[in-house]
């Protein structure tokens, strides 16, 4: 080993890589060194633990030569890798994790639907009147007057106004939608459309 060269082979032959080219005399050293290497095994010195696997090992043998434990099992490690392995084992894990996750997702309580639903739900009432925007001004102002919340709108050249209604009306708010030749709807929202009256 004078040249670099055959350092390079040296050290590449240690660690287990196949050099070819190499001199005789470097791949002879070389694996032997390789084999001398791989077959240290230190010791624990004395009055030292070894690893815990080991006293493990150790203690369940002599627990079974002494009749304290049944025979030897194959390691619940080992088994529970190679069950992990298998694609049974992998499709039960699966269905495990995905059943939990829609389990956890599950709603528990019912949602309220949608304002898009209610909005559907609730009645469209259709009025006609001379002037569209002096008739959508006393209609708020009246259901305002009675404590309803009315809001004015502008939709598609049409006014109206979207009315929320309380979940009871007092008999003043009837009066007053009775008033103004409105029927109270089923639902929580009177959608309230102002078309303008053909002329004559």
């Amino acid at each position: 080993m004078t040249d670099e060269h055959s350092d390079d082979d040296w050290l590449a032959l240690i660690a287990g890589r196949a050099r070819p080219d190499a001199d005789a005399a470097t791949r002879a050293e070389a694996t032997a060194l390789r084999t001398a290497f791989l077959s240290y095994r230190p010791h624990a010195p004395e009055g030292q633990v070894s690893a815990a696997d080991k006293r493990l090992d150790r203690l369940l043998h002599r627990g079974r030569d002494a009749g304290v434990l049944s025979a030897a099992k194959p390691d619940w490690r080992a088994r529970l890798r190679s069950g992990w392995q298998r694609p049974q084992g992998l499709a039960l894990a699966f269905s495990v994790v995905l059943g939990a996750g829609l389990l956890v997702m599950r709603p528990t309580t019912q949602l309220p639907p949608p304002a898009a639903q209610e909005r559907s739900a609730s009645a469209s009432q259709r009025i006609t009147a001379a002037d569209p925007a002096r008739r959508q001004l006393e209609l708020l102002q009246a259901l305002r007057g009675a404590g309803l919340d009315a809001q004015p709108y502008e939709r598609l050249g049409r006014l109206g106004l979207d009315v929320a209604l309380p979940p009871t009306l007092s008999d003043a708010q009837r009066q007053v939608l009775a008033a103004q030749g409105l029927t109270p709807p089923a639902g929580p929202v009177l959608a309230i459309e102002i078309l303008a009256a053909p002329g004559p």
